[in-house]
């Protein structure tokens, strides 16, 4: 009987992830996992002998390749295997040569593994006799328990380098509804009224993979006010007026805000202006340190900022702003004793 292995590109935790929404920059790894299919593993006790051989080779640019695994699962340099016989899931991690990465595009990997019945890994050391030593490993088909030998694939998307990279642009605009479908503004909003804004990447980003990776401020303004909504590194204004839905690598970011009274003192125009990030995929977070504090009695003190302009799957930001009428019908009343 015939049975097959699986590969399949994974994190750290060897859950399966979708290579479009993880694409790899130069310097990032490869991690890709082997596991028996379901029947094989539930039904026959299949379990991963060794990775035998895997290369990654990019067609679209003079088929450039590397060998990440040679025969009999010996790493190569640039890779890590993590593997002990008999286990239900096998993983190596290859940091990809630099040359794969002259374009957008794909990189796909091909290997062999071996498999094995059980867990038992004894029939793995060396052959011994009472009199002489055999002195050699044997072969895995030459194995108790061998369960043969599976080809399996899989593929990851690669950028070129941010210095060369194509960067996109997001757009605001008002939504409302589950499917956030865009509302273009009429009727002059009145006091109480709360604004519901999507923020998204443009067309042109969508088609390149490109998602959110935050909202970094927005503020509301008319005259000499301004009301935060978004505060800086993409957190909600601490007074409670808005609230935002947005995670790094969601396709939109939403946040609806309730509109301070005092800006309803006349009919006119009300502006939000603000910054937004983009990222391909799920994005990178690579964290900065920056010092505040520097008193003669204060210690300077170290706090953690986000910076999405050094994720290595950065893909543009950009300002951008959004307007609509509002109509007067606040009165401020003073009261003399």
């Amino acid at each position: 009987r015939l049975y097959i292995a699986k590969g399949f590109l994974c994190d750290d935790n060897n859950q399966e992830i979708v290579p479009m929404e993880n694409p790899l920059s130069v310097g990032m790894k490869a991690r890709v996992c082997v596991r028996p299919d379901a029947t094989a593993l539930l039904q026959d006790n299949v379990r991963i002998r060794s990775i035998d051989r895997f290369s990654w080779i990019r067609p679209d640019l003079n088929n450039v390749t590397q060998v990440a695994v040679t025969t009999n699962e010996q790493p190569e340099p640039k890779t890590e295997v993590f593997c002990q016989p008999g286990s239900e899931v096998c993983a190596f991690e290859t940091i990809l040569n630099d040359e794969f990465f002259g374009k957008t595009g794909i990189v796909q990997g091909k290997g062999v593994v071996w498999l094995q019945f059980g867990t038992d890994a004894a029939s793995r050391q060396l052959q011994t006799g009472a009199e002489f030593d055999l002195g050699f490993e044997l072969l895995p088909n030459m194995e108790k328990g061998f369960a043969g030998a599976s080809p399996y694939d899989t593929h990851v998307v690669v950028l070129p380098p941010k210095e060369t990279r194509e960067l996109y642009q997001c757009r605001v605009y008002e939504c409302e509804g589950a499917d956030n479908k865009q509302i273009i503004p009429g009727e002059p909003k009145t006091m109480g009224a709360s604004v519901r804004m999507c923020v998204e990447p443009s067309a042109y980003a969508i088609q390149a993979g490109a998602n959110m990776w935050s909202v970094e401020w927005w503020d509301w303004k008319r005259k000499n006010i301004t009301q935060p909504a978004i505060v800086k590194q993409g957190q909600e204004a601490p007074d409670g007026y808005t609230i935002q839905v947005c995670r790094r690598g969601d396709p939109v970011c939403i946040f609806q805000t309730r509109l301070w009274d005092k800006f309803f003192d006349g009919d006119g125009a009300m502006t939000g202006q603000g910054f937004c990030w983009l990222t391909y995929g799920k994005g990178r977070v690579v964290r900065g340190v920056i010092t505040a504090g520097d008193g003669p009695e204060e210690e300077e003190k170290e706090q953690e900022e986000i910076d999405p302009s050094r994720d290595p799957l950065y893909a543009g930001s950009n300002p951008i702003a959004y307007e609509f009428p509002v109509a007067g019908g606040y009165e401020l009343v003073i009261f003399c004793p």
